[in-house]
């Protein structure tokens, strides 16, 4: 059986990690900053389930907030080959999305420890800006909305997971919006 859509899932990350996978801390939005990978899956279609409420004073003086996050391949068998990342789908009148691949390379969730996901040492707040790779290089953000556009994850073997930063930018004067959405897809081949 190919890897199907429902094989790639999007899990929280934390800054901390538990002595094994079975003791990986559980995560959520509101701290997903990175660095070692999560056993919660986040709930797709949920309101806010990443991001937090943008209160009446992040709209008028403007906020950038950060989150790291794994895309998992929970296939038993097959890699995830070529995959794509991209937003496919937001509210043009909300916060805008940016996406950025992080440096590090997927890693095996079903180890002895908890894996870590990204370069460095996350981010203490979501407002720090991510860095990438052992020498702090800049990530480049991209806002495509089409699969052609997307970013290229690299190979995810079976049980691999891939570290992955977006960022929200919600500019100054920005009215209320009560059903602000942002849709992220993957896709790839497998050898089935």
């Amino acid at each position: 059986m190919p890897v199907l859509s429902g094989d790639i899932r999007f899990h929280y990350t934390d800054l901390f990690a538990g002595s094994g996978f079975d003791d990986a801390r559980t995560g959520s939005g509101a701290s997903s900053f990175g660095r070692w990978f999560s056993k919660t899956a986040y709930a797709n279609n949920t309101l806010h389930n990443v991001w937090d409420v943008i209160t009446g004073d992040e709209s008028n003086t403007g906020d950038t907030e950060y989150r790291g996050i794994a895309v998992y391949n929970s296939h038993a068998t097959l890699t995830l080959i070529d995959p794509k990342l991209w937003v496919s789908d937001s509210n043009p009148s909300g916060a805008s999305i940016e996406i950025a691949i992080d440096g590090f390379a997927a890693s095996p969730i079903q180890q002895r420890t908890v894996p870590q996901m990204f370069s460095g040492v996350g981010m203490s707040n979501e407002g720090q800006v991510p860095l990438s790779g052992a020498t702090a290089q800049t990530l480049t953000w991209n806002s495509g909305i089409t699969k052609g556009a997307g970013l290229s994850l690299g190979d995810i073997p079976a049980g691999y997971a891939k570290g992955i930063w977006l960022k929200r930018y919600v500019a100054a004067g920005t009215g209320a919006l009560d059903n602000d959405y942002v849709t992220l897809k993957v896709e790839g081949d497998s050898a089935q």
